[in-house]
């Protein structure tokens, strides 16, 4: 609710342009693995305890974009995209389909989810994808490196206001980048894990610059999905290498998840958010944690450690999947009037 806040407070659209929005909202779990988790924890422990009012409206994942509409008056469209760790990057993806067919000029979009719970912890842990290194904490989360030993848990939430280019010049707005397009596919692989061949990954991301009518050669900043889980990130790599080849070389990267954690269905949100400041702002975000590449990429001329730099960055790719199969990719570009 308050990120929310803050980002229509931030897109100055009046109350009578937000009455005409929608939102589209991506959340792979809601409350459940969270607030309606704990709930039922104390329940077992105290039988006089008894389950909050709240309980299945916050168990909904359509219960955040819910709550949005009703606090600022946004009578659009209004639903939660959830496709695990892609739904964030899906509700963006769909957000902007709804815009580009000119249904509606504004959308909030983006995505939130709060899985550190006991019972969060156990569902994955159950999976033998956490970290185990507690001893040094601030170094758990190692996407891409030799040392990596899985994901470390997060917990966040982003909030996007997207707007048709019209709109947004009529309105005086400023407008941070464009989104050209983007890719949503499906490896219909495994519940649990991704394609190790990266075959649907490496469709989606060349489907949407085809989308976006931009070619490998236009990309100067990828947004990785980096989970740090050893299957995981070694298909993820070996996607953008069967995408980029030779041009690997001269493209940054970036793993948002080594400094928040895996925050699940709001990954792609967050990593969007980083994708639209580093156009703003020509910078590439820090990838911690990173100190030689696996043994399995070393064909794949890969390089989180040392960024380009001074380099302008005015095209960027968000990559992101997530349990089950589901695959989507963004594309930012900067905006040039």
């Amino acid at each position: 609710m308050i990120a929310a806040k803050e980002a229509i407070q931030n897109s100055t659209l009046s109350p009578k342009q937000l009455e005409a929005a929608g939102i589209i909202w991506g959340s792979a779990a809601g409350g459940a693995l969270g607030y309606c988790a704990n709930q039922v924890i104390e329940h077992y422990k105290n039988k006089a305890f008894n389950l909050s009012s709240y309980f299945l409206s916050n168990a909904i994942v359509s219960a955040a974009p819910a709550n949005i509409a009703i606090e600022n008056k946004i009578y659009g469209i209004n639903y939660t995209a959830s496709s695990a760790c892609a739904s964030s990057s899906q509700a963006i993806l769909n957000a902007y389909e709804e815009i580009s067919s000119g249904k509606l000029d504004v959308i909030i979009s983006g995505g939130a989810e709060a899985p550190i719970s006991e019972v969060g912890f156990k569902s994955f842990e159950a999976l033998l994808i956490l970290s185990k290194n507690n001893e040094n904490p601030k170094e758990a989360c190692r996407p891409f490196d030799y040392k990596r030993d899985c994901m470390v848990l997060g917990e966040g939430v982003a909030v996007l206001v997207l707007e048709s280019l019209d709109h947004a010049k009529t309105r005086g707005a400023e407008i941070i980048c464009e989104i050209l397009g983007g890719a949503s596919m499906f490896d219909a692989f495994h519940l649990l894990a991704p394609d190790p061949k990266g075959i649907m990954m490496t469709e989606t991301i060349n489907s949407a610059m085809k989308s976006s009518r931009i070619n490998k050669e236009n990309i100067d900043l990828i947004n990785l999905h980096g989970t740090a889980t050893i299957r995981g990130d070694k298909a993820e790599l070996t996607a953008i290498s069967n995408t980029f080849g030779e041009n690997l070389e001269k493209i940054n990267f970036s793993a948002i998840k080594s400094l928040t954690g895996h925050t699940l269905g709001a990954s792609g949100a967050i990593s969007s958010i980083a994708a639209a400041l580093s156009i703003k702002n020509n910078f590439v975000p820090s990838s911690i944690n990173f100190s030689k590449c696996d043994e399995s990429f070393s064909k794949i001329n890969f390089n989180l450690k040392d960024p380009k730099k001074n380099n302008e960055i005015k095209v960027v790719l968000v990559n992101s999947f997530g349990f089950g199969g589901h695959n989507v990719a963004l594309v930012f570009k900067k905006f040039e009037s």
